[in-house]
């Protein structure tokens, strides 16, 4: 858990300093998502999308914004999507935010797919 905190440290670190360089292009980019994406049909990565599967399954839009060319958000925002995480069991960030508080922060801490697709919910958007 701490080497999770401390990357994200890192990242803030990183983006708050991008962010000073250059305060009127503020923009809230995500990386690709870097584990295993699970889908009904078959689990991938997103070092495995292709434009095909960009325009057939709007979940590697969500997960792999870099690999599929979709513009950086100008505002902080969880993902419309909802997506099969832990078991299969499907959540989207609509469900996770009307959860009780505890558990909403162990979901957005123990699953790395919510906090990704749901940062607005999960708190962790930094201005």
């Amino acid at each position: 858990l701490m080497e999770l905190i401390n990357g994200q440290n890192y990242q803030i670190h990183q983006f708050r300093a991008y962010l000073e360089e250059d305060p009127s292009e503020k923009r809230f980019c995500k990386e690709d998502y870097g584990y295993k994406i699970i889908m009904e049909e078959k689990n991938s990565k997103c070092k495995f999308a292709s434009p095909r599967k960009c325009r057939e399954h709007s979940i590697f839009k969500a997960f792999c914004p870099v690999s599929c060319g979709v513009p950086c958000p100008t505002s902080c925002v969880d993902s419309l999507e909802s997506w099969y995480y832990y078991n299969k069991e499907t959540v989207s960030c609509e469900t996770v935010a009307i959860t009780k508080p505890s558990r909403k922060k162990k979901m957005c801490s123990k699953f790395k797919s919510i906090a990704y697709m749901c940062p607005a919910t999960c708190g962790i958007c930094h201005d």
